[in-house]
């Protein structure tokens, strides 16, 4: 009896390793996009002068549709590129819908027009929502 409870253990052991059940990373599922880490510096309101963006986007940020001109966008982790990025989000009005802890959501829709913030978030490509993990800058 105990042969076989540990020959049984063995077996679940092994296809679990196999299965990838019993690695302590992270698991991907198939179909399922993975985040992508970016860093945004941006301007909000107008453009200031003598900036050429590299994108210019709309996002909604608690009930707030800010305007946002990119300076400059660093991608993390993820395997894609920044035209990418900018390219896949042009056909849309709103561009992201900002999502995160509230004090972060606030302090960013606070943030008053020729400030040039960093913004640092993820998300998925196909997916219209960033989450926002960190803003740096004025205030």
């Amino acid at each position: 009896m105990i042969s076989h409870r540990l020959h049984a253990t063995l077996l679940v052991a092994i296809l679990l390793a196999l299965a990838g059940g019993g690695s302590a990373g992270t698991v991907a599922q198939p179909g399922v996009p993975k985040p992508i880490e970016v860093r945004l510096q941006v301007y909000l309101g107008d453009k200031p002068e003598g900036l050429v963006p590299e994108a210019s986007w709309v996002v909604a940020c608690q009930g707030k549709q800010l305007r946002m001109h990119i300076r400059h966008i660093d991608v993390l982790t993820g395997d894609v590129s920044p035209s990418n990025i900018i390219t896949d989000a042009t056909p849309y009005r709103i561009t992201f819908h900002l999502r995160g802890d509230p004090a972060l959501l606030r302090r960013l829709a606070a943030a008053g027009p020729n400030q040039l913030l960093t913004l640092t978030g993820f998300f998925r490509t196909g997916s219209r929502q960033f989450l926002l993990s960190a803003v740096d800058g004025p205030g």
